[in-house]
């Protein structure tokens, strides 16, 4: 017998507290059934959207976060560039002084123009990619921001590498310079010592009673070749070195009598004759203006006096270029 069953139903009852009758709602399962289906439904599209959501969340934090860690390396890398700026100039002042003191040692050489150019090139685009990399503004949708932190980014590292070029051709200017102001210490080194060295000063004080060339000699009427000059001063008047260097003899000689001799290097030497007493001895090492005997009038001499000579590269020269 077939069965008039029809779909199964559901009564929901409604009991207010109130003395209100009851109500109900009569439901079919087909009905319940889509509502829970619609509930699983929404119920998954809020997790996946709040998933979604906490995941674009977290990804804007650190989209901030490297936005301000990119502005961070901005501020340093505009900082970088003032430096290598502030660097440059300053090499530009030492190139300047470096040609002033060769010009003053009269040396060849000097800063390299085409250089210093490449370095100002580099600065000037250092600060252009410095200055672009700071100019995009951050906006609100994720994409957007993505891509201008990306583009931020870019710059940054195309000014880092613009600021590596300059630093490096800054440090290679920097050991250039190091070296060529070695040299440069090295001849001014030895202008210093060739100065100490070179007889410039009086070796008594008196005044001169015979100059360098030919003469009527004191000891007749003959005319004879002098080849130094004397120069005229009280008994016991201290004699000094002329210039730093080494003695090399002290002794007698006929006619100047007691002598000293000094090499000064650089192919000059200097005697001093008729001394009356001797202060150094043979291998010492005097100072220009250290005291080296004392006025006299010893070997052939017609008074108190130093008979002093100078002698280049073993030519006697006339010394009076030389006094002060």
């Amino acid at each position: 017998m077939p069965s008039n069953k029809g779909p199964e139903r559901f009564t929901l009852l409604v009991i207010p507290h109130s003395a209100q009758p009851m109500s109900g709602i009569r439901l079919s399962s087909s009905l319940i059934q889509v509502c829970c289906v619609l509930l699983i439904v929404v119920f998954l599209s809020l997790t996946v959207f709040a998933a979604q959501y906490a995941q674009m969340a977290a990804h804007r934090h650190e989209l901030r976060d490297l936005r301000l860690l990119a502005q961070m390396q901005d501020e340093q890398l505009r900082s970088l560039t003032l430096s290598a700026g502030h660097l440059h100039n300053r090499l530009q002042e030492l190139a300047h002084l470096e040609d002033e003191l060769r010009r003053m040692l009269r040396l060849e050489g000097g800063a390299q123009a085409d250089q210093a150019e490449q370095v100002a090139a580099l600065l000037a685009a250092s600060r252009q990619v410095t200055i672009a990399s700071t100019t995009s503004d951050g906006v609100a949708s994720g994409g957007e921001l993505k891509a201008d932190s990306l583009a931020a980014t870019t710059a940054t590292l195309s000014a880092a590498g613009v600021l590596a070029g300059t630093l490096e051709v800054l440090e290679q200017e920097m050991e250039g310079r190091f070296t060529s102001l070695e040299d440069v210490q090295m001849a001014a080194a030895d202008q210093l010592a060739y100065e100490a060295s070179r007889p410039s000063i009086w070796p008594t004080q008196g005044h001169i009673s015979s100059r360098f060339g030919y003469r009527a000699s004191p000891f007749g009427v003959y005319r004879e070749f002098h080849p130094g000059i004397d120069i005229a001063a009280p008994l016991g008047t201290p004699v000094v070195a002329t210039g730093d260097g080494r003695i090399v003899f002290t002794g007698w000689r006929t006619d100047l009598g007691n002598t000293i001799i000094i090499d000064h290097g650089y192919d000059l030497r200097t005697l001093y004759g008729h001394v009356a007493k001797v202060a150094v001895d043979v291998g010492d090492r005097v100072k220009k203006g250290q005291v080296i005997a004392y006025v006299g009038s010893t070997g052939r001499s017609t008074g108190p006096h130093v008979h002093y000579e100078i002698h280049l590269r073993d030519t006697q020269v006339n010394p009076a270029p030389y006094l002060q």
